[in-house]
């Protein structure tokens, strides 16, 4: 008996939106297959560092979802900020290879039209994917390492709504 089962994708949007586990782990079961991260933008702003970045399949011929970080290197793990700072690493795939506990706390989530998309500096964002005329589902949350006890990373995830047209085998 197969562990692959079809799902209704609303269930699985909804699914991504209220989670508190590893999005990159939903989003590639999600899939199907291993996602990769490509680092657009970094920079230090004030004392924190701005990230933005996708996540796509193998190939780079889908972009599953495109993503703004705001990380204060005073408060994640000095390894962790190696690896997704200097080595431009995904930081979901990171905090799963170090095995490094943290909690996720939600802070919005729903649906945006593209006009509404903005990134963690409130400036009006451009996607790298085009969502059609439909709303795009988006998870904004903060990251806090149980070693130090604080927000130390504070994401926005938007998640391609073309989604929906890919084959859904998501593995429970």
């Amino acid at each position: 008996m197969s562990d692959q089962v079809v799902m209704d994708p609303i269930i699985l949007f909804n699914k991504l939106l209220t989670a508190e586990e590893k999005t990159t782990n939903i989003l590639e079961n999600f899939v199907g297959e291993q996602l990769f991260v490509h680092v657009i933008l970094q920079k230090i702003t004030e004392k924190l560092m701005f990230r933005e970045s996708i996540l796509h399949t193998g190939l780079g011929d889908f972009i599953v979802s495109h993503n703004f970080a705001l990380i204060d290197p005073a408060l994640i793990p000095n390894l962790l900020y190696e690896k997704i700072v200097l080595k431009n690493e995904g930081i979901g795939k990171t905090l799963s290879q170090l095995n490094i506990e943290s909690s996720r706390c939600i802070r919005n989530s729903g649906w945006r039209k593209k006009e509404e998309v903005v990134d963690l500096l409130n400036n009006y964002s451009y996607l790298r994917f085009d969502p059609g005329e439909v709303l795009i589902p988006f998870k904004e949350y903060t990251l806090t390492f149980h070693d130090i006890g604080m927000p130390g990373i504070r994401l926005i995830e938007y998640f391609n709504p073309q989604l929906i047209r890919l084959p859904i085998n998501f593995k429970l």
